[in-house]
């Protein structure tokens, strides 16, 4: 192996050392405000999940992603029902508004049609494909979530009265 000087003049040298170094920065940047394994890990296991509810019948698909605009489902279901029951859950269609009311009676879907919207949109901003037959979904800046620990007999409206009492 030789030693001596290298073919770069130095100018130029200086430049690749410093676009390796300003990269190497971004990329050292991201890993401290990101874990790059547990991004990895999610995108590992929600692979998983879905061939394993495509061998339970749902179908999913890739959604035209838009940085704005209104999010609409057709077809959409709960890939948390799809794993507990025998027969395919009811699919849904969604489209936004500025203000959406669900309204409906005790155990009639409400918490678990909102959570089928939540999921496929967490889904598709993760760059997965989302269990529907459609979908259109307009990037969102922030998502909100509470979701229970299990459901139990009581509605979701009388468990959390009991919660606040």
């Amino acid at each position: 192996m030789k030693t001596g000087k290298s073919p770069l003049p130095a100018k130029r040298r200086r430049h690749r050392c410093a676009c390796y170094t300003s990269t190497f920065g971004a990329f050292v940047l991201y890993c401290r405000h990101q874990s790059l394994t547990d991004d990895l890990e999610f995108l590992d296991f929600s692979l998983r999940y879905i061939q394993l509810l495509q061998t339970k019948g749902i179908g999913f698909v890739w959604p035209v992603v838009k940085e704005e605009g209104v999010t609409e489902y057709r077809g959409l279901r709960d890939i948390h029902l799809s794993l507990y029951q025998t027969s395919a859950p009811v699919p849904n269609d969604f489209s936004e508004a500025p203000l959406t009311v669900i309204m409906g009676a005790n155990g009639s879907g409400k918490t678990t049609f909102l959570r089928s919207i939540a999921t496929a949109q967490l889904f598709a901003q993760a760059g997965l494909p989302v269990p529907a037959e459609a979908a259109v979904v307009g990037i969102k800046k922030r998502l909100y979530t509470h979701f229970a620990a299990g459901e139990q007999e009581r509605g979701r409206f009388e468990e959390e009265c009991r919660r606040l009492s």
